[in-house]
């Protein structure tokens, strides 16, 4: 599977990063066998969900991310599968459910998890045609659609290579390729000298780098970083290095990879005792911190943009803007450090408060804070004119979300039309829900979502709007941000009873 390259250098990270998460969503799809229950005809989600022994909410969402990526389709409700959806159907040693079910075993999880071991070993599960289709997709090859059988396969083979491409890429974040290679090129074993590895395990990763656009293989069989493979230096504001770490992160690398057991139940695949990804962190100092850099990391793009948005239209002057949940501040202080007559209110979790309290310092916009400890269901600020949801609605399902829009709706002051609700999420395509006009990637932080928290999901644009204006709000407008991301602003309007 290639990528395409356009846009941003640190989107071919995240790139990789989302058809990761699909080719987990593909290994859930050949467990429950759902291609085995649409062989030959066609399911509503609850009789599927029957079938399959699972959650019909967590299974829609599976079907979402499984359809632009070229495995489903749906019609009148129903879904059925496309070709390569139908070659998922069959067991034989060389065939492509083989291959998945091959590659879904933990103990090849956590070989690609801890490379470089084995990494020069590293080949598809099945030999693929020698020729790859054309595509304008690097989800969906154009001929896959048109029932040839080799194309077919192909396809789902280049979704699985995706596992061993994830893995490569960790372990180039973990080894600090970024840093050893910003000086210039290196020769194989120069590389392998000072990251302490066998010259060959890295002639492996560095192999599959070139593939994916993060590293250069010059003519003289030196190594050289690209633009993308830059994005994976620690020191970098807008550093990817942090979302790959996260991704390899043991726990939250096993509730990927057990993503059948999330779309069984409707509950997290976290390990016990943890309900949630938070109930983990909290109990990790050290992913605590890791997860805390991450968000900061992710978030400098999006402050940027929304340092932008902050004018005094959108953030009318001495207004007091509450960001819930919303991390070190990042966010926060972009809007105020735009809007200077403003101030700010941060709720978070305790454990987090005092690394807030030295980012808002050291962006100058300590004094204009309010640090609270708390839990945003119970202890919402109120009377106050803009707040910022940032990356939050997505962690709940749709009762708990409303639930927080409600709370915040009824503490918000909208006295002379100042009233603003601002939320940063991911809005994946509305149906159709079809290889030529979904975005699989987008529909596959689901994936990501329903593995780590109770009912948590993305929505789609259709479906943000309905939970909004079900907890009193309406969107104002709509912008698009780094990651796949947007930016939704709402007013406060009056709900019928």
């Amino acid at each position: 599977m290639t990528i395409a390259p356009g846009g941003h250098p640190r989107e071919v990270i995240q790139s990789v990063i989302g058809r990761y998460w699909l080719a987990c969503g593909l290994l859930a799809f050949v467990d429950l066998d759902v291609a085995r229950a649409l062989s030959g005809e066609r399911m509503g989600v609850e009789r599927l969900a029957a079938w399959c022994g699972a959650d019909p909410d967590s299974l829609t969402w599976l079907l979402r991310a499984m359809a632009p990526a070229g495995l489903v389709a749906v019609e009148a409700g129903e879904w059925y599968l496309l070709p390569a959806g139908e070659a998922l159907v069959h067991d034989h040693p060389d065939s492509p459910r083989s291959a998945v079910r091959r590659h879904g075993d933990p103990a090849h999880g956590r070989m690609l998890r801890t490379l470089p071991g084995g990494a020069a070993s590293r080949a598809p599960a099945v030999p693929a045609p020698p020729s790859p289709p054309s595509s304008t997709s690097p989800l969906s090859p154009s001929s896959a659609a048109g029932g040839e059988t080799a194309d077919a396969h192909r396809h789902v083979l280049s979704m699985l290579n995706a596992l061993g491409d994830f893995g490569a890429l960790l372990a180039a974040a973990r080894q600090g390729w970024a840093e050893h290679l910003s000086d210039g090129p290196l020769s194989p074993p120069d590389l392998a000298g000072r990251l302490d590895a066998p010259v060959g395990d890295i002639e492996g990763i560095a192999r599959t780098l070139a593939g994916l656009g993060v590293v250069g293989l010059l003519p003289d069989g030196r190594y050289a970083l690209t633009e993308a493979g830059r994005t994976l230096r620690d020191d970098r504001p807008d550093s990817m290095r942090t979302a790959v770490l996260m991704g390899g992160d043991p726990v939250w690398w096993e509730a990927m990879w057990n993503l059948s057991a999330a779309v069984r139940t409707g509950r997290p695949s976290l390990p016990p005792p943890y309900r949630s990804g938070y109930d983990y962190l909290a109990d990790d100092p050290g992913a605590q911190h890791l997860f805390d850099r991450f968000m900061t990391h992710r978030s400098a793009p999006i402050a940027e943009r929304l340092g932008a948005w902050a004018t005094p239209e959108n953030v009318p002057d001495g207004s007091v803007v509450v960001d819930v949940g919303g991390g070190r501040g990042t966010l926060l202080a972009a809007v105020l450090t735009r809007r200077a007559t403003c101030r700010g209110v941060l709720l978070e979790r305790d454990v987090v408060v005092p690394q807030a309290r030295a980012y808002l310092a050291g962006h100058g916009v300590a004094d204009r804070c309010e640090l609270i400890a708390g839990d945003f269901f119970t202890d919402l600020p109120a009377g106050h004119e803009v707040y910022l949801l940032g990356s939050v609605l997505h962690n709940w399902g749709d009762a708990d979300a409303l639930r927080l829009l409600r709370g915040v709706r009824a503490a918000m002051s909208d006295a002379g039309g100042r009233a603003r609700l601002v939320c940063v999420d991911a809005l994946p395509p509305d149906p159709p829900w079809a290889a030529a006009t979904g975005n699989a990637l987008l529909h596959g932080f689901n994936l990501r979502m329903m593995s780590l928290f109770p009912r948590g999901h993305e929505r789609t644009a259709t479906e943000y709007a309905v939970l909004l204006r079900e907890a009193g709000f309406a969107v104002s407008s709509t912008a698009a941000l780094p990651h796949g991301l947007t930016l939704v602003t709402a007013v406060p309007v009056t709900v019928p009873v």
